[in-house]
């Protein structure tokens, strides 16, 4: 007889639910301020009517009527959320900088600025404005880069003088896209700016938060002490990734060999970490368990210790999340107390996204609260499947099970976010198991040992241990389809596998049949949408002319290939970005040409031709016939010259020309009434068969 959960151990389980339900429909539909008025005006009268029935609980016998109380809370912290999910977008203040005029912005850096190719990039905190001789208060965030030489840097804390010119974050013009606008969005940046160094006045410096000045201070000198001694490049940047959480100088081969590996956990500093800075401390301060005040004061320097840790590191959710029940789980072990695990859970949750509403949409706290509540749920019932008497080979089943279960309850949300799936994350993650351990082990001992000659030989067993686990892993990454990449879903199908995991496995704990039916049908709905959507792509024919800031590109779809004509090669980083995605979505064959050598382009009797610097000066000796003319490189023509040469019915301007140019062609367009579609700064140009 399995025992029943006591519904009086998990309120923070039950007050969740509501709390995210509110911040969803907050961040969804995003509430106009009459509309955060009215939320406010409800959990006012709902807050007055939860205090009335308290206060009058016996005298009106409302002990018969328990689920009202438990309506009006749910109620309560449904608008709670709502009015704290609005005000958190800072969209809504009267004095947001977007809102007034200003010819200059002083600034506060609250975040480590991000130096690359001379490009130095930080997120800030607009204190205040100026025009003419008057200046008042402003608020809201903004995302700065500014172009620096070597000798200009910029720190945490500096206030700045800057320029008024900003520009809302764009979004993606072109199918499958990054929304970066919305990602932006979700850490409250709506716009972004981009100074020379000359437009940038530094003012004050160390005006931040000095516990996070401090913090960050220390993660550099660390980082620089790892450097002393780590000479690899990789091995130097995955060592301050895996123990100190700077990214800063990742390269994207590394990332791309993890994240294909299902080892990216590894380098987000997260729940393993934190328990094993926990597990050091507990070991170097086991001493203190002689009595119960120096039990408390043990538990004390621990959590102080692992929040410091936590905001040295990034203060990630992730991080955010471990820290906080971890603290939960010292303080109650300190004080013999025990708690239920799913509402250790939901209330670290539930205090996480009080303080920041916006980590509901985040992709690491998400992936770390399933990830928990896989191992926590999946695990047992996996490792109790198989029991091996070896002790050595039950350990290696524990692994297993263990990466199983985190794996069982994360591959859907990844998949969704990520496109892929690493068919070897068993391999890999036991691979890594043993040499991480020992990395984050060594690693964490290497930052507090002072003397030189131990620092060097522990430097050295540090860089050849994670120069070992990177080529193990590039290794994995190579293995025929040890990846399936190019995976788009849809959220309703997400949303689908992720109920049938959760109903299969409810059937076999409650002997269910009706979850396993459910379960089947699911999957019938899946395998029924797999099947139809096989033939539309075996069926498609598209044209997609992609919208880019400085380049040209176009692909013609056919079937489960495409043929992709453009000016920027595979590898570069703008193809990568806004032209890969739609082709991993569509198709698995893609064909590479080069649209310098091609100007007239036919598919599916669809005509397109390509002016550029070319044709300048030239007239044709017959006027050719096609569907579309596009522009591209700043040609020296006028619509009228094209007009004489080239009958057309509609004419394209790509993002490789110039603005004023763009603008030149647009007005004589309109007063020879032609057609024309402009792609710099809008949607790509998609035509279906």
């Amino acid at each position: 007889m399995k025992p029943k959960l006591i519904k009086g151990e998990i309120p923070f389980v039950r007050l969740l639910m509501p709390l995210m339900a509110g911040i969803a429909c907050a961040s969804y539909f995003k509430l106009s301020p009459g509309n955060i008025q009215l939320a406010e005006v409800i959990f006012c009268c709902l807050f007055l009517l939860f205090t009335l029935s308290i206060v009058f609980y016996k005298s009106l016998r409302l002990y018969r009527f328990r689920w009202i109380s438990g309506i009006i809370l749910h109620g309560i912290v449904f608008f709670c959320a709502q009015i704290l999910t609005s005000y958190s977008e800072g969209l809504h203040a009267p004095n947001y900088f977007s809102k007034r005029k200003t010819s200059a912005l002083l600034i506060r850096v609250n975040s480590e600025p991000n130096v690359k190719e001379g490009i130095t990039r930080f997120t800030a905190d607009v204190l205040e404005g100026f025009e003419g001789n008057s200046s008042f208060a402003l608020s809201g965030k903004i995302l700065i880069a500014v172009k620096t030489d070597s000798a200009k840097t910029f720190e945490y804390g500096d206030e700045l003088l800057t320029v008024s010119r900003f520009s809302p974050v764009e979004p993606p013009y072109n199918p499958n896209e990054f929304d970066y606008k919305n990602y932006l969005a979700n850490q409250q940046l709506y716009y972004q700016a981009f100074f020379t160094q000359n437009e940038v006045k530094l003012v004050r410096q160390h005006q931040g938060n000095k516990l996070v000045e401090v913090a960050i201070n220390l993660r550099k000198k660390l980082v620089v002490k790892y450097a002393r001694y780590i000479h690899d490049a990789d091995a130097l940047s995955v060592a301050s990734t895996l123990i100190l959480g700077y990214r800063n100088d990742l390269s994207r081969e590394v990332l791309d060999s993890y994240s294909k590996t299902g080892t990216m956990h590894v380098l987000s500093v997260s729940g393993m970490h934190v328990a094993i800075v926990f597990a050091v401390l507990m070991f170097l301060l086991r001493f203190m368990d002689k009595s119960q005040t120096l039990r408390i004061f043990r538990a004390i320097l621990i959590v102080m210790s692992i929040w410091f840790y936590s905001i040295i590191t990034g203060f990630s959710p992730s991080v955010c999340r471990a820290a906080l029940m971890l603290s939960f789980l010292v303080i109650g072990k300190s004080i013999n107390r025990k708690a239920n695990s799913y509402n250790i859970i939901a209330s670290s949750a539930f205090i996480l996204l009080l303080y920041n509403p916006f980590y509901l949409v985040d992709v690491g706290f998400q992936l770390s609260y399933l990830a928990v509540l896989g191992l926590i749920y999946f695990y047992p019932k996996i490792q109790h499947l198989i029991y091996l008497k070896n002790w050595f080979l039950n350990e290696i089943w524990k692994a297993i099970a263990l990466s199983f279960a985190a794996q069982l309850a994360t591959f859907p949300l990844s998949v969704f976010y990520f496109h892929q799936f690493p068919v070897c994350f068993l391999v890999s993650n036991l691979f890594i198991l043993l040499p991480v351990t020992l990395i984050l082990y060594a690693g964490l001992v290497f930052l507090f040992i002072p003397w030189e000659p131990v620092l060097t030989s522990l430097g050295w067993i540090l860089e050849k241990m994670i120069v070992f686990t990177n080529k193990g892993l590039y290794w994995i990454e190579n293995i025929p389809y040890a990846n399936i990449d190019g995976l788009w879903i849809p959220e309703w199908y997400y949303l689908l596998i992720f109920l049938i995991i959760l109903s299969l496995t409810m059937s076999f704990s409650y002997q269910s049949k009706g979850l396993v039916y459910c379960a089947f049908i699911g999957l019938f709905v899946l395998a029924s949408y797999q099947s139809f959507s096989s033939v539309t792509k075996m069926n498609q024919r598209r044209v997609v002319i992609y919208s880019l800031r400085k380049n040209s590109a176009m692909a013609f779809m056919e079937g489960n290939s495409a043929r992709v004509i453009a000016d920027v090669p595979p590898e570069d980083k703008t193809y990568q970005f806004s032209v890969k995605p739609s082709l991993d979505a569509a198709v698995s064959k893609v064909s590479f040409e080069n649209i310098a050598n091609r100007h007239f382009i036919e598919f599916q009797n669809w005509r397109v031709f390509v002016w550029d610097t070319t044709f300048n000066n030239k007239t044709f000796s017959e006027k050719l016939e096609t569907d579309v003319v596009m522009l591209r490189l700043n040609p020296k023509v006028d619509i009228a010259d094209i007009k004489r040469n080239i009958a057309f019915k509609l004419l394209l301007i790509d993002g490789s020309n110039r603005d004023h140019k763009i603008k030149q062609w647009q007005d004589e367009a309109k007063s020879s009434n032609c057609n024309v579609y402009v792609l710099k700064r809008n949607k790509a140009y998609l035509i279906d068969y």
